[in-house]
């Protein structure tokens, strides 16, 4: 089995920045990373077990679907982090600024990488025409 460019690059970025939080911010900065490695996988994972199905029935429907799942996951985010914002006592156990960190380096590790399975996988999205040369 063929371990992806993504699932490497994730888990060392992971790694780094929960260590990394953990020493400058004590646990408050464990538990901050920890919860935004863990959005950032769902939010971004989620994305081919959803809508994988859906584009299998029907393609057409799929880029729709996919911008509308897009938003709701955003907004559900969104409404996850400003409860946990606005409550005091998640206040004391987590660390925003490793929370916020974790999210935004997570989001552009996974897009990256994302970028560079995509371009090794060399997978045609369309069938050139016959031609009769």
């Amino acid at each position: 089995m063929k371990i992806s460019f993504t699932l490497m690059m994730q888990t060392a970025f992971a790694v780094a920045v929960v260590v990394a939080s953990w020493i400058l911010r004590g646990e408050p900065g464990l538990w901050g990373s920890l919860f935004g490695i863990l959005m950032v996988v769902l939010f971004f994972g989620s994305t081919k077990f959803i809508l994988g199905p859906i584009v299998a029935m029907s393609p057409a429907m799929s880029q729709a679907l996919a911008l509308l799942f897009f938003f709701t996951k955003a907004a559900v985010l969104a409404a996850v982090l400003i409860v946990m914002r606005k409550s005091d006592s998640t206040a004391e156990v987590v660390d925003f600024s490793c929370l916020a960190a974790a999210l935004i380096g997570g989001s552009l590790v996974w897009i990256v990488a994302q970028t560079i399975d995509h371009a090794r996988d060399r997978t045609p999205t369309y069938d050139l025409p016959q031609s009769d040369e």
